[in-house]
């Protein structure tokens, strides 16, 4: 990924989102903590929280699946990791 681009992506969540904190140090992301149905046989309702932020990030604070993240004094653990466009990640996250 360019530089520019990288920076243009954190200033983004910086402006629109929460300072969150991992092991290795903190960074900046849009939290949503929305709520989701679903149907597997029965309908189950639950919260799925996400957080989107660079993809630059994640790399250089090596988050993985399973790191923590406290994120507005809640801890989260990594469920997975997806790929978004233009240098953007979006971090499943469940309850520590």
């Amino acid at each position: 990924m360019h530089p520019f681009l990288d920076e243009e992506v954190r200033g983004l969540v910086s402006d629109a989102g929460v300072v969150v904190t991992c092991d290795a140090g903190t960074f900046n992301g849009v939290f949503r903590d929305q709520y989701e149905a679903m149907e597997v046989g029965v309908v189950t309702e639950g919260v799925k929280p996400t957080l989107i932020c660079a993809a630059a990030d994640v790399a250089a604070l090596q988050i993985t699946k399973e790191s923590r993240l406290v994120c507005e004094g809640v801890t989260y653990k990594v469920r997975r990791i997806e790929s978004m466009v233009a240098g953007m990640s979006r971090l499943v996250l469940r309850s520590a």
